[in-house]
């Protein structure tokens, strides 16, 4: 009875510390996507989205939609063209290039916010479809994304 009691504190106790963190942190989640055997993406997200997962020959698409229909898409795979926000509707408004590229601006027709980070060996993250009142909130994740190879 005694260990019970035990195990039960230990487990509310890691379980307020990492909620602790979490709220000063502002992040509900943090995912990994798994590219390749050697290669993969690390994103600390806030909670509230469903997230999606579509493999394909070359690749996986990792899509995280929040309820007012905003999202972050994680590319990885070969064979595909960058950047992948191309349409007319999409206007930039900066382009920079560091140790990758990355793109951002409005669109065009629904005045929703946008950004396309494009990595070497094919990998790509992007967010769209976000207000105004959340592109902060979308920055910090693209800002914090984490290649680990």
């Amino acid at each position: 009875m005694l260990v019970l009691f035990y195990s039960t504190l230990a487990l509310f106790f890691n379980l307020y510390n990492s909620a602790s963190i979490m709220q000063l942190n502002n992040v509900a989640y943090q995912e990994t996507i798994i590219c390749t055997p050697d290669r993969s993406i690390t994103l600390d997200l806030v909670g509230g989205y469903r997230k999606k997962e579509t493999r394909y020959e070359e690749g996986i698409m990792v899509t995280f939609t929040y309820s007012d229909s905003s999202y972050i898409l994680v590319f990885c795979g070969r064979m595909q063209l960058f950047p992948l926000l191309s349409g007319k509707e999409y206007i930039v408004n900066e382009q920079v290039e560091n140790d990758y590229k990355s793109r951002s601006g409005i669109n065009a027709i629904n005045k929703k916010y946008w950004r396309e980070d494009n990595y070497k060996f094919g990998i790509a993250v992007i967010y769209d479809n976000v207000s105004e009142t959340r592109v902060k909130e979308f920055n910090n994740v693209l800002d914090n994304v984490k290649i680990n190879q």
